[in-house]
């Protein structure tokens, strides 16, 4: 629920903006900066104490190597590559509730983007590429549910489709504004 509706606020406020001619890249991403990352930072500062205290060095290591990847929105990255989001070894985690901060985060730098790239073709085109980009994520997470759970549970590409509902429900509603 909480990347539909990200992908829902997120492709409202990219569109409306581009309607009035307002959206710009550095003011979008700036205000990703502000909404997440002191917030973050807080949360990964009041960690590092905690973790030097009460964690084994083969836990620390693991500690910061989440740390790093967390500071460059790729913790679920790591995430996938070192253990599942099930295994005993993530209750020694404690950053792994920012495997969802670097989903949106990906997908923050990935949308507008994709949203310029396929607005220099017509509103039906770029709502049939989004559809479409949601159908194929989709699919691809139902595939990969069978292959690879935890790629399914952590990677964009498996979860852009979650996003994608909130995106193609933004321009169902905007569409429909427009013709009422």
């Amino acid at each position: 629920v909480f990347f539909v509706i990200s992908g829902y606020l997120i492709t409202n406020m990219i569109l409306f903006q581009r309607s009035q001619n307002t959206f710009t890249f550095l003011v979008f991403y700036q205000r990703r900066i502000r909404r997440i990352i002191p917030a973050l930072l807080l949360v990964m500062l009041f960690s590092i104490p905690l973790a030097y205290f009460f964690m084994h060095p083969g836990e620390l290591e693991n500690f910061g190597q989440s740390l790093v990847s967390t500071t460059f929105m790729a913790n679920n990255i790591l995430l996938y590559l070192t253990s599942g989001y099930w295994d005993l070894a993530s209750d020694f985690k404690p950053l792994l509730h920012t495997w969802s901060l670097g989903v949106e985060e990906q997908y923050y730098i990935i949308f507008p983007l994709l949203i310029a790239a396929l607005s220099k073709f017509s509103a039906i085109r770029l709502n049939h590429a989004l559809y479409f980009l949601t159908l194929i994520s989709f699919l691809f997470f139902m595939y990969m549910q069978n292959i690879d759970r935890d790629a399914a549970f952590y990677l964009l590409a498996s979860r852009f489709w979650e996003i994608g509902i909130g995106a193609c429900t933004a321009i169902f509603l905007i569409q429909d504004q427009r013709h009422h």
